[in-house]
Parts: structure tokens; sequence; C-alpha cells
């Protein structure tokens, strides 16, 4: 892969770091990713870990599991904690189409966590 420079959400691969608020699109680009090099069996289960990995290394997929349970949870603390991020949101560093796809992002999911509450593109 291409190596990307500039935009400081992202890596030499071109997946941006997990930032919390991100995690639907990080998990697309990663699984793309893994997918690219040969590496989503192990990820998935449907491959074993070779039997040289360090004892202390924690399957692929039970971290894969983990971080789906962490970020997929539709609950309150996290509803509060994305509208908090929003409401103290700012540009700063972030040219504007970084900010509004940041700010993009966060409404989406504060949509999919409350879809009673879904943030209107008006309000947008």
């Amino acid at each position: 892969m291409e190596i990307n420079g500039g935009s400081s959400s992202n890596t030499q691969y071109g997946v941006e770091k997990l930032v919390g608020t991100n995690y639907r699109y990080w998990r697309m680009c990663m699984e793309a990713f893994l997918q690219g090099q040969d590496l989503w069996e192990l990820v998935s289960g449907v491959d074993e870990i070779p039997a040289d990995t360090p004892e202390n290394a924690d399957s692929p997929k039970k971290i894969w599991d983990t971080l789906e349970r962490l970020f997929s949870k539709k609950n309150i603390a996290r509803l509060q904690f994305l509208e908090n991020e929003l409401a103290m949101l700012k540009q700063e560093g972030m040219s504007i189409s970084e900010h509004f796809l940041r700010v993009k992002n966060i409404c989406a999911e504060i949509s999919e966590l409350d879809p009673k509450e879904k943030i209107s593109d008006a309000r947008l």
C-alpha cells in the first residue's frame, strides 16, 4: 500500500488510527487491509495461530472480538461520550473537510446508538 503523508489521522498503511469514534470505518479499513495481506483468516478464526507464537500473545480473533464488543456497545455511557465529544469538538489543526468528516462520523454514530434522536441533515 501507498504511504500517506500530510494527514495526522492516517498511518502508513492508509488505515486511520482507532480513536473510539471511528470504529465502524476503522473496522472496515482494517478488515480490507488484513484481507489484502492474507491475514484475515487468523483474525476471523478460520486459521489457527502458528505454534511458534509467543505464549503471552492473545489470539487475533479474541482481540478482534474484544474490540467489536467494546466499540459496538449501544449504551448510554457511549452515547453521552459522543454527545460531549461533539459539543467540545474544535477544528484546530484539521482541514475543513477533515473537521466536517469528523462531525459527520460522530453524528452518524449518535444516530445509530439512538435512532429516536437521529441528528437531522439540517442540524448537522
